[in-house]
């Protein structure tokens, strides 16, 4: 499968779903006074609709017992949404200090709304604290383009 940042209309039926998800979680922060979700552009829609997709199409076990990471998570709507849509808790690393006052702003939210909160944890995945720690899926959407 080849992921461009040209989108056209017709990709998005192939996340439909999942851009609803996001787009509903989106409305939700907004109606609890929660506006420092970063889309950046509107083909983030598409990549997080993509990360949700390939989640919705990969994992059919225990949510329960599910770790889930975001590497470079920025103020990305992904973790929210896996939050308020899919009521599952995420680890969002993010070595950015600006982000931190956001996600503990979206927390207020996300508690409002009587959601999981993001876990977050500002540094980077070389951090001595999360060795040993696994995974059973880890997000990269927005590092990559930076390299």
């Amino acid at each position: 499968m080849l992921l461009t940042k040209t989108v056209e209309e017709l990709d998005y039926k192939l996340i439909e779903n999942e851009v609803v998800e996001l787009r509903e979680t989106q409305q939700r922060l907004k109606d609890n006074n929660f506006t420092a979700i970063d889309i950046g552009h509107e083909h983030r829609f598409w990549e997080y609709g993509m990360a949700l997709k390939a989640f919705h199409t990969w994992w059919n076990g225990d949510r329960n017992n599910l770790s889930l990471v975001d590497v470079g998570a920025g103020d990305s709507l992904l973790g929210p949404t896996f939050s308020v849509m899919e009521e599952i808790e995420i680890l969002e690393i993010e070595p950015r200090t600006s982000c931190y006052r956001n996600r503990i702003d979206c927390n207020i939210a996300l508690r409002s709304l009587g959601a999981k909160e993001i876990s977050f944890f500002q540094g980077t995945t070389y951090n001595t604290e999360l060795k040993g720690q696994k995974f059973n899926a880890v997000f990269c959407i927005s590092v990559i383009e930076h390299v």
